[in-house]
């Protein structure tokens, strides 16, 4: 679980159905506990029919949230070369105008008449 949770997994409803399927192995132990063998048979089945799944809703929560972390990642790569683009489109074409108004449109210092 804390797996899912570092990788961004809402663990709230797997962590209601662990709090259920431990609470009846709690009732289970204490019907043994007071010879009730027929409850705390019952209670343990339900428990454990109540936790059967739960890993693989565990792994699942993680891989989802996985894959949801890396495709933000790679919008942000995507954001940060395009911004990146016109950022240095956007200075070239600063550049080009500045030294346009400069040196004028034949591009040189030199005057060639």
């Amino acid at each position: 679980m804390k797996d899912a949770e570092k990788a961004g997994a809402n663990i709230t409803e797997p962590l209601v159905t662990l709090n259920r399927a431990n609470d009846l192995l709690s009732k289970a132990s204490l019907a043994l506990a007071n010879g009730d063998y027929d409850a705390a048979l019952a209670l343990a089945a339900e428990s454990q029919q109540t936790f059967g799944g739960f890993n693989s809703a565990a792994s699942k929560l993680k891989d989802n949230a996985l894959q949801r972390g890396f495709s933000d990642f790679l919008i942000s790569m995507a954001g940060f070369v395009l911004g990146t683009v016109i950022v240095v489109f956007w200075a070239a074409t600063s550049c080009g105008l500045f030294l346009k108004r400069k040196y004028g449109y034949a591009g040189s210092v030199l005057d060639e008449s």
